[in-house]
């Protein structure tokens, strides 16, 4: 008689390790593979009280029409999409969804890996927070939004915390400190200003 087929012993595949960085420029297909490995990573956050703290804000003109571009552009990623740290994901915000954040630091490309964590989607006022998750260069906890206020201007307003984490600290033998990286996210944080300026332009012509 043949013999029952056997249960196959083979071990289940271990999930992508994360990717925080690399040398140079990312060869293609990097990016999609650090993108990849964010899905099985828990949030892990900086400490508020103690972080770099960057709160930013960008008029973007007054009325509906100026309120639906910032809020459309948002949801687009255009802040990250077109600032210092062009973003990578495979849709829109949504909670759940990861984007990495490609940021050039010295001799080193950052891929920053973040979860959207919250998202608000009100008559006048239209954002989300997005935290870091494991494994990565920085904790960071971030506030993008796009408000129309009362006295009918609508605003891009950013709020960043962020901390160098021990993937980090992996860089100081590249001559990467924690000064000059916080350095570079925070110059991160002003390119998404840099980037939604375009929307701002856009609306007052």
């Amino acid at each position: 008689m043949p013999r029952p087929p056997t249960a196959s012993r083979t071990a289940p595949a271990a999930d992508p390790a994360p990717i925080p960085f690399v040398v140079g420029p990312p060869e293609p297909g990097v990016v999609a593979q650090a993108l990849g490995a964010l899905p099985g990573l828990e949030l892990a956050l900086p400490d508020i009280g103690h972080s770099a703290h960057v709160r930013l804000e960008l008029p973007l003109g007054r009325g509906p029409a100026a309120f639906m571009g910032g809020k459309s552009a948002l949801w687009a990623w255009r802040s990250h999409r077109q600032g210092e740290a062009p973003a990578h994901a495979l849709g829109p915000p949504q909670v759940g969804r990861e984007v990495i954040g490609v940021q050039r630091s010295g001799s080193v490309t950052v891929l920053q890996g973040l979860r959207v964590m919250t998202l608000s989607d009100e008559e006048r006022r239209w954002g989300m927070t997005l935290g870091s998750v494991s494994g990565q260069v920085y904790r960071v906890w971030e506030k993008l939004s796009v408000e129309w206020l009362p006295d009918d201007r609508v605003v891009f307003q950013v709020s960043s915390h962020h901390e160098v984490a021990p993937a980090g600290a992996r860089l100081r033998r590249r001559g990467l400190l924690s000064p000059l990286l916080l350095a570079a996210r925070r110059g991160t944080v002003q390119g998404y200003l840099r980037a939604m300026q375009e929307v701002r332009d856009t609306s007052e012509d």
